[in-house]
C-alpha cells in the first residue's frame, strides 16, 4: 500500500512540473530555480521512487498486492523518465545533420537582403556574426547571433549596437526569436513579424511599445530598463497568454 501511495505522489508532483514547463508563466518560474535546488530534488525523487519499488516487491507476495503492483507500475514509470531525460541529456548541445545553417550563404535571398541591410545599419563585420543553434539563444554571450534552419532566419540576437529602427528586421517573416538589447533603440512601431514568439527589447530606450500588436504569436516579452510611459499596447495585446518581465 505504501509503495503505491508515495510513487503516485511523486508521479502526481513529476507530471505536473512538465505540465507547467510547457505554460510560459510557469516555465519562466521555473526557471529561476537555482541548479543546486534540482539537484537536490531529483536525488530525493529518484531515491523515493527505488524505495517504492523495494516496498512494491517486497509487499507483493504478502498484503494489497494490487496496490503493490500498481505501486511498481508507478515506480517503473518514474524512473523511466529519469532514464528518458539521461538519454536527452546525453545529446543535448548536439545538432542532427542539416538541422540549422551555419553559412550566411544558405540563407533565402530576400532575407539575405534585409540582413545585408542590417549589418550595414549596425556597423558590424560579416566575420563578427555567430551562427548558433535555436537553444543557444538563450544567454548568448555575442553581440550579433543568428539561428538560421532550412535557408530563413529563425532567431536574431543584436546586442550592444546602435539599431535606429527596426524594418530590416521586420522583413525576416520566419523570425521566431528576437533579442535587441542595449541598442538604444528609441521605437519598434514599424515591428511586423507574424511567426515571432520570443522578444526581448531590454535596455533601450522605448517610451511606448507600438509595433507589439503586429506579432500576434508572441508569448514571451521583455522589455526591462526602458523609460516606458504608454503600456497600452500591451494592455489591449489580445493573446492573454503573453508572460511580461519587466522587473
Amino acid at each position: 500500500m505504501k509503495s503505491f501511495i508515495l510513487s503516485f505522489i511523486l508521479t502526481v508532483i513529476i507530471c505536473a512540473f512538465f505540465m507547467g514547463i510547457y505554460e510560459t508563466k510557469t516555465s519562466a518560474i521555473i526557471n529561476k530555480i537555482p541548479v543546486w535546488v534540482f539537484i537536490i530534488l531529483a536525488v530525493v525523487f529518484l531515491a523515493g521512487y527505488l524505495l517504492a519499488l523495494y516496498w512494491g516487491f517486497t509487499g507483493i507476495f504478502k498484503e494489497h498486492r494490487l496496490f503493490n503492483f500498481f505501486g511498481i507500475g508507478f515506480s517503473l514509470f518514474g524512473l523511466g523518465i529519469y532514464l528518458f531525460f539521461y538519454i536527452i541529456q546525453g545529446g543535448m548541445g548536439s545538432e542532427s545533420t542539416g538541422q540549422f545553417d551555419h553559412s550566411l550563404s544558405k540563407i533565402e535571398v530576400n532575407q539575405r537582403t534585409a540582413l545585408d541591410n542590417l549589418i550595414q545599419q549596425t556597423n558590424t563585420k560579416a566575420s563578427d556574426i555567430k551562427m548558433v543553434a535555436y537553444w543557444e539563444m538563450t544567454k548568448n554571450p555575442n553581440d550579433f547571433s543568428l539561428c538560421v534552419q532550412h535557408g530563413n532566419i529563425i532567431g536574431l540576437q543584436i546586442k550592444n549596437k546602435q539599431l535606429n529602427d527596426v524594418m530590416n528586421i521586420s522583413k525576416l517573416s520566419h523570425l521566431n526569436w528576437l533579442v535587441i538589447e542595449n541598442c538604444n533603440l528609441k521605437s519598434m512601431a514599424d515591428l511586423n513579424l507574424p511567426a515571432l514568439e520570443r522578444l526581448a527589447v531590454n535596455h533601450n530606450q522605448l517610451t511606448n511599445l507600438a509595433g507589439l500588436e503586429n506579432c500576434p504569436k508572441v508569448t514571451w516579452l521583455n522589455f526591462q530598463s526602458n523609460p516606458v510611459t504608454d503600456s497600452s499596447a500591451v494592455k489591449n495585446y489580445p493573446n492573454k497568454e503573453l508572460y511580461i518581465i519587466n522587473e
